[in-house]
């Protein structure tokens, strides 16, 4: 009498290794239905009016002061003092979006908007990576592009919007260095970092 053969079942494949290298048909066909997705809410959603509350205001003095070579100070004040509340990250942006097109509210806040737009990108890359699930990660990159709170401020001039950006940078930094060690990915984590 022969004896069963026991096969072990064979492992679950996922389809993760499209998100490794930016070549999976599926991991473009979420990516651009996120964008699209996101790019209707933000255009909805989106005000084009100055916050009357945060600090959207106080960035765009320190922003303007900087494009105009007056340093980190307070121009709105007469005595032009050195600023100390704010740290520079976000003037430092703003004060290249406007060498780049000029001091308008509207290029600030629609800069805004495409830096959220990058970080749903990074953000869906991280997922992919960590669930090894295309779907998976697009439903939940889909209710982060949803969030009300995050819509608002990518329509205001806040600093929220850049850092959770940079953020997700960093890890897509962190997540490509572990599996390539070297001396570039780690000053580019650094830098991330210090951003």
């Amino acid at each position: 009498m022969k004896k069963k053969e026991i096969t072990k079942p064979k492992a679950r494949t996922t389809d993760n290794q499209g998100a490794k290298n930016f070549t999976g048909i599926r991991f473009w066909l979420f990516s651009g239905l996120l964008i699209l997705i996101y790019t209707f809410t933000a255009s909805y959603t989106f005000n084009s009016r100055v916050q009357v509350y945060g600090d959207n205001t106080s960035y765009y003095i320190l922003g303007k002061a900087l494009t105009e070579g007056e340093g980190y100070t307070e121009i709105h004040h007469l005595e032009k003092a050195k600023h100390y509340h704010y740290p520079p990250g976000y003037p430092v942006f703003m004060s290249l979006m406007m060498r780049i097109g000029g001091d308008g509210v509207l290029l600030q806040k629609y800069a805004n908007v495409i830096v959220l737009g990058l970080g749903l990108l990074l953000l869906f890359w991280i997922a992919c990576q960590i669930t090894g699930e295309k779907i998976l990660a697009f439903v939940a990159c889909t209710y982060v592009s949803l969030n009300p709170s995050l819509l608002q401020f990518s329509s205001a001039m806040m600093s929220e919007v850049l850092f959770f950006t940079l953020s997700m940078g960093t890890l897509v930094v962190f997540l490509r260095w572990k599996d390539r060690p070297g001396i570039v990915p780690l000053i580019s984590f650094i830098v991330l970092m210090a951003a």
